[in-house]
C-alpha cells in the first residue's frame, strides 16, 4: 500500500453511517462532510463534519470545524470550533480552541487557549483552508512515511 497521501478537497454525500479514515490513511486537504467521520489515520488540513471522532492512534494537523468533536487521539497546531469538545484520557489536543461545552476527562493533556463561545462555528472561516498543492509538491518522498 502506497504511504502517498491523498490531496484534495472532498465533498461526501450523506449516507447511513460515519465515513472512516483507517489507520493507514494519510490525508493532506480538506474533508467536508455532512455527517460523522471517524479519524484512525492522519491529517494535515481541515475537517468540517457533522461530528468528528480522533481514534486512538488518529491525529490532525490543523483546522477542525463541527458540532461534536470526541478526541482519543491526537490534534496538533489547532484550531477548533466545536459546539461540543470532548477529550478523552490520553487524548492530546495543542492549539486554540472555541467551544459552547467543554469536557475533560483525567489523564488527557491540553496545551493552548480555550474560550467559551454560544457559537463557536460562525467564528471558523467561512471558506475552508485547504493545503496549497505546491506545499505538498515541494514535500520529499520520504516525509510520507507513516508515524
Amino acid at each position: 500500500m502506497s504511504s502517498e497521501p491523498f490531496i484534495a478537497t472532498m465533498m461526501v454525500p450523506a449516507n447511513d453511517g460515519p465515513v472512516v479514515l483507517g489507520s493507514a490513511a494519510f490525508v493532506m486537504g480538506c474533508l467536508i462532510l455532512p455527517g460523522d467521520v471517524i479519524l484512525r489515520g492522519r491529517v494535515e488540513g481541515e475537517i468540517r463534519a457533522s461530528g468528528v471522532l480522533v481514534s486512538v492512534g488518529g491525529s490532525i494537523t490543523g483546522t477542525v470545524v463541527t458540532n461534536e468533536l470526541i478526541v482519543e487521539g491526537v490534534i496538533s497546531d489547532s484550531l477548533i470550533y466545536a459546539d461540543r469538545i470532548v477529550l478523552r484520557r490520553g487524548s492530546v489536543v495543542t492549539g486554540e480552541i472555541w467551544h459552547r461545552e467543554l469536557v475533560l476527562e483525567a489523564g488527557h493533556l491540553f496545551e493552548g487557549k480555550s474560550r467559551r463561545h454560544d457559537d463557536p462555528r460562525t467564528l471558523a472561516p467561512a471558506e475552508p483552508e485547504c493545503a496549497d498543492i505546491s506545499e505538498f509538491m515541494a514535500r520529499e518522498p520520504d516525509d510520507f512515511e507513516p508515524e
